[in-house]
């Protein structure tokens, strides 16, 4: 293969991965051929996935086999900020009212304009979730009237899940 096909081989790479985002589709050499390799959206829906770095943040990327189309996004990459601002490892301050606890899964915070959705904590070991200041909140119990408000972390983002 030529230098100028390798080139262009890579600009068009790099302008594809710079759609990355739920609906977009990905390249058949993106795909790894033998792959077995799946990552879960939610607590019963899984898609085959791929880790891709896009300007030197590493999304995991779960698609439909068939389409290729991007079905969901995640990151724990502190480098990447959403449109409106929020980052893994930031602080989020919210009510408990706020959280949405999904059954053998993740607790998330509310969803951005951007589709983006902070994963604050995770329902898999227990059903509880701790603000910065030590006040826990279990979620499986109906919350304080008026409900109680704290600083939590983000853990990851995702996007196209629950």
């Amino acid at each position: 293969m030529s230098a100028k096909a390798v080139l262009l081989f890579c600009m068009l790479l790099v302008t594809r991965l710079g759609q990355l985002d739920l609906g977009a589709r990905l390249d058949r050499g993106q795909v790894p051929k033998r792959s077995k390799a799946s990552c879960a959206s939610g607590p019963s829906q899984t898609y085959p996935c791929i880790s891709l770095t896009l300007e030197g943040v590493k999304f995991t990327v779960g698609y439909d086999e068939k389409s290729l189309l991007i079905k969901y996004l995640s990151t724990q990459d502190k480098n990447f900020r959403t449109p409106e601002g929020l980052q893994v490892g930031a602080v989020m301050t919210m009510g408990e009212d706020q959280l949405m606890a999904v059954p053998g899964w993740k607790v998330l915070g509310p969803r951005a304009k951007s589709g983006w959705r902070p994963v604050l904590g995770d329902m898999l070991l227990n059903h509880q979730v701790q603000f910065s200041d030590g006040t826990v909140i279990d979620l499986t119990q109906p919350h304080q009237n008026p409900p109680r408000t704290g600083e939590l972390v983000i853990l990851e983002l995702e996007k196209g899940g629950v």
